[in-house]
């Protein structure tokens, strides 16, 4: 385990070390730099495509997190439940 955990690690630094740096689609740059508002357009549709996954796993984590205090809510009402049926004293003393 600790060695496929060293050869990941090795692989990646090296990976990293000798990536080369690339540019972007040339044809997007010559685009955006032709027109003073699509500069601004690209820019917002960049952060538009970021937002989505982060909405997205926002919402998940707020539906996770409701239904983990529904879950806590029911335990906690099921033991004050059994806790009270545990004090009643039974009035039909079946034989």
């Amino acid at each position: 385990m600790r060695n496929r955990i060293s050869k990941l690690v090795a692989a990646a630094v090296i990976s990293l070390a000798l990536a080369a740096p690339v540019s972007a689609c040339p044809m997007c740059k010559l685009a955006t730099e032709s027109s003073l508002r699509q500069p601004r357009a690209y820019m917002f549709s960049i952060l538009f495509m970021m937002g989505m996954p982060m909405m997205l796993t926002t919402g998940f984590g707020i539906a996770f997190y409701r239904l983990s205090r529904q879950g806590d809510r029911m335990r906690q009402e099921e033991a004050e439940r059994l806790a009270a049926e545990s004090n009643e004293v039974p009035t039909d003393d079946v034989v």
